[in-house]
């Protein structure tokens, strides 16, 4: 399903899957148009094969903007595993995952709950040079839109929370782990892109082989502080 950013939204309830799920209080599917969360071995949000690779992460937004296998889809490692929670491994050289098409608007919020990846590599993509989270310039987690490179932070090992709010034209505000890092003036938009990849660039290289537990998209502004809060404790960050 393709949903473009600012359009009317329908209730998340109407999904199903979702609509339970609080932390904190908070239910991200309320404002979000994607969400990828980590399960544990029972969770149904992750579809594997026989080989324990990913073929489907399921949006619990509850909007069918699920990420599906486009190429030896990454692995459920019992290894990656972030209080109880089992995420995503990529392996450093194939294993991606697509998005049908989500069309991003003027305003959007992103968060990835992640590791340090082992080199140069692309967490989430929607253009050649446009990445959501990359290890870029010797820094550990980094935001690349364009002409946008805003470091998130200059070296950190473990799972971590990276959280990024852009207003087309007014503001770009970046958290790490829920603390605010950077706050600047986009000079790139992201409206009219198209989030494309999971796991590597758009282009089909820079592969990850990082642990990713969760993904958010929301299409809504000061929204962040609700993710921050959720996603910390969720994931005892």
């Amino acid at each position: 399903m393709t949903v473009r950013g600012g359009r009317p939204r329908a209730s998340p309830a109407l999904g199903g899957v979702a609509a339970g799920v609080r932390v904190r209080g908070i239910n991200i599917a309320s404002f979000a148009d994607i969400w990828l969360r980590g399960g544990d071995a029972s969770s149904t949000y992750m579809t594997l094969d026989g080989s324990n690779n990913a073929t489907q992460w399921t949006d619990l937004s509850g909007h069918g903007n699920h990420a599906t296998i486009a190429s030896g889809g990454p692995n459920a490692n019992v290894a990656a595993v972030r209080n109880g929670h089992r995420g995503l491994r990529g392996n450093g050289s194939s294993a991606r995952l697509n998005f049908a098409g989500f069309v991003m608007g003027a305003t959007n919020t992103f968060a990835i709950v992640t590791s340090r990846a082992s080199g140069l590599m692309c967490s989430l993509s929607w253009t050649t040079q446009s990445e959501f989270i990359c290890q870029f310039g010797g820094n550990s987690f980094s935001w690349i839109n364009g002409a946008n490179i805003q470091t998130l932070a200059a070296s950190a090992s473990g799972v971590h929370l990276l959280t990024v709010e852009q207003i087309d034209g007014t503001s770009l505000i970046g958290w790490f782990d829920g603390t605010q890092v950077f706050s600047v003036t986009p000079t790139v938009a992201l409206s009219g892109k198209t989030i494309k990849t999971l796991f590597c660039r758009e282009s089909g290289d820079l592969f990850s082989d990082c642990d990713t537990f969760d993904v958010v998209h929301s299409s809504q502004s000061g929204v962040a502080a609700q993710i921050n809060t959720a996603e910390k404790a969720f994931y005892a960050l």
